[in-house]
């Protein structure tokens, strides 16, 4: 009993520390890629901690626009408009997180430049979800 209880302990406790490594793993691949980026473009920011704030908030803006986004996506079915309604949206949420925060400046350009690369981005995995589909 007490070796089948402790076994089971064990097996919980690898499971949650796998998923909380691919969590880290994730949101690391995240934070650093975002530090990189915003080097490459010469963002300023006061602190390591202040760019975790920054990237926190604009994924909350990004949650609470996608629901119009899609709305809008759905109804509208060109491609054209809905390239353009995507990227208004993404750029809607970073360009909010960066006037919310007096710790971090992004200027306009660059703004759009990370949301035109998070949409190509975005393109990418869901072409590869649809070839996926078709091959099957």
């Amino acid at each position: 009993m007490m070796k089948k209880t402790l076994g089971n302990m064990i097996a919980v406790t690898l499971i949650f520390l796998l998923i909380l490594f691919v969590f880290a793993l994730l949101f690391g691949s995240y934070y650093f890629g975002a530090a990189g980026f915003f080097a490459i473009f010469g963002v300023t920011y006061e602190s390591p901690a202040s760019l975790l704030w920054y990237i926190l908030l604009s994924f909350v803006l990004g949650v609470a626009f996608e629901i119009p986004e899609k709305f809008l996506s759905l109804l509208i079915r060109q491609k054209a408009v809905t390239f353009t309604i995507e990227c208004f949206f993404t750029w809607l949420s970073i360009h909010l997180a960066d006037e919310m925060m007096d710790s971090i400046t992004i200027p306009l350009d660059v703004e759009i430049i990370a949301c035109l690369f998070l949409f190509v981005i975005q393109l990418a995995f869901e072409d590869n979800k649809e070839r996926g589909r078709t091959e099957e």
